[in-house]
């Protein structure tokens, strides 16, 4: 549902843009299916990578570059 409604994830606050939370849409959904032994894992660590990749203060970072293979 998060997927399909990101749009939303724009205005989650009334205080300004707040699409900052939504790549941890990937982050989880990416754990999910690593623990259901889920091949798609991947994609979703390299989705969440294409948006904060190039982040130097981002914790999971390298944490999912090992993950995406």
């Amino acid at each position: 549902r998060c997927m399909t409604r990101r749009g939303e994830a724009l205005s989650l606050m009334n205080e300004g843009p707040t699409y900052g939370h939504f790549p941890l849409v990937h982050y989880y959904q990416g754990r999910v299916r690593e623990a259901q032994g889920d091949a798609s894992s991947a994609e979703s660590y390299k989705k969440y990578l294409e948006i904060r990749g190039g982040s130097t203060e981002d914790r999971l970072v390298p944490d999912l570059r090992k993950r995406a293979g």
